[in-house]
């Protein structure tokens, strides 16, 4: 007699488990919550609904979106303290904020600093 054994009822649930069909449903279900709860929040990430709605500069350039994407960020600051941040901002300038593959191919230098 093995002094170690795992019941038949317990064996016979496991093999179960790993069918294609309930990884497919359970693919399907997390799809689903991500486009009910997750992708709205993200295409409007910080933005009021009025700042969704509004016109905004450029949005003449695509009269019929495919997606429309709103993000906004408020900071507490008078425009004259934000402003010469904004402009250190951007590729070649000393602000150029971004993850390590994306900034390998505008910056191949980055990609061998780090």
């Amino acid at each position: 007699m093995a002094l170690c054994t795992i019941p038949s009822a317990w064996m016979a649930g496991a093999k179960r488990v790993l069918r294609p069909r309930y990884l497919l449903v359970l693919s399907a279900a997390i799809f689903a919550l991500y486009l009910v709860f997750f992708h709205p929040w993200l295409t409007a990430w910080g933005a009021t609904v009025a700042e969704q709605q509004m016109t905004l500069p450029g949005d003449e350039l695509a009269p019929y979106p495919a997606v429309r994407v709103t993000r906004a960020l408020t900071i507490a600051a008078p425009p004259d303290k934000v402003w010469p941040w904004l402009l250190q901002v951007g590729q070649d300038r000393s602000g150029f904020y971004s993850y390590t593959a994306g900034s390998a191919t505008v910056c191949p230098w980055r990609a061998r600093m780090s």
